[in-house]
């Protein structure tokens, strides 16, 4: 276990993963494309930096054509088998690693780190619909059929073309090219899991509910009320959790003390942190508290939970 879960950034993620030379704008944006048949070594590197738990202050989108991994994703695990997509946003716990058995020189993915203040040239309508954003959250691994793989892989080739042979302008046309890939990912989500359209879009509504999202990510450890939340938002925090129940069908207590919980399971799990200093980091009034808190939503004590 890790002594500390540090966050760190996109510019540190290049060098554990060894992609210092691959496509790129700066620190802000990646591209790694890996074809273990004819880049022999690549692909040992950049798992062997993502299979150590870490957070990222950016996005992750992982395409995978063909391979096998695991992804351990926020204490939940999932399976990247051929044309799976997954997108990881800020703040997540991350691990990602060959499925047992598995030889790497068979894998073909492309890999890509975005840092967060990139993604505000992006117009991601799929993370400013909050309805998509929810189930995103809820299943970031889905499955590309081939027309949609084929065309993703023309966006790559694009983007890589961009970053090599454009120059003031790079960064607008790879932008446009993540904006294209945002709606073909909205694509692949509504096939995998369709959800119905409300008959009015509620422009605000969504964007309230995105800003209050942002918010509970970013203060969770310290904040649980919803009160801090709504000041935060220039809102009552009566109409607040009104607004975030109408966008997401769930209330704003219960969002906050799901980001709490998690919190709480990452330190368990992967940290040494003593119970005591998991109790001041989170900032709970007491142990007592912080007890009752987690057994009444894991049905477990946090010491039961550590050692299971």
């Amino acid at each position: 276990m890790t002594e500390n879960l540090q966050t760190i950034n996109v510019a540190q993620l290049r060098k554990m993963t060894e992609t210092e030379n691959d496509y790129s704008i700066n620190d802000d944006f990646v591209l790694s494309i890996i074809d273990g048949a004819h880049d022999r070594g690549k692909e040992v590197s950049l798992m062997r930096g993502l299979c150590t738990p870490f957070r990222l202050d950016g996005y992750i989108l992982l395409i995978v054509k063909k391979g096998r991994l695991k992804v351990d994703l926020n204490l939940y695990s999932y399976d990247l088998t051929d044309s799976s997509v997954l997108i990881t946003v800020p703040g997540n716990l991350i691990k990602i690693s060959p499925a047992a058995g598995y030889n790497l020189s068979e894998l073909q993915m492309a890999a890509m780190f975005i840092d967060k203040d990139f993604v505000s040239g992006i117009r991601l309508d799929f993370y400013n619909n909050s309805r998509q954003s929810v189930m995103m959250l809820n299943n970031p691994c889905v499955r590309m059929n081939e027309k949609q793989l084929d065309i993703t892989d023309d966006y790559l080739r694009i983007i890589k073309k961009a970053i090599t042979g454009c120059g003031s302008k790079r960064k607008e046309i790879v932008c446009s090219m993540l904006t294209s890939l945002s709606y073909l990912a909205e694509d692949s989500w509504n096939d995998y899991a369709p959800v119905s359209t409300p008959q009015s879009v509620n422009v605000r509504l969504n964007r309230i509910f995105d800003r209050f999202i942002a918010l509970v990510t970013e203060y969770h450890c310290s904040q649980r009320g919803v009160a801090f939340y709504s000041e935060k938002m220039n809102l009552t925090p009566k109409y607040l959790s009104m607004l975030v129940r109408q966008a997401s069908g769930r209330s704003a207590p219960e969002w906050i003390s799901d980001f709490v919980i998690l919190e709480a399971k990452n330190m368990l799990k992967y940290s040494n942190k003593s119970i005591k200093e998991i109790v001041a980091y989170l900032n709970f009034p007491s142990q007592p508290v912080f007890y009752n808190f987690f057994k009444s939503r894991t049905g477990l004590t946090p010491s039961q939970y550590r050692n299971q």
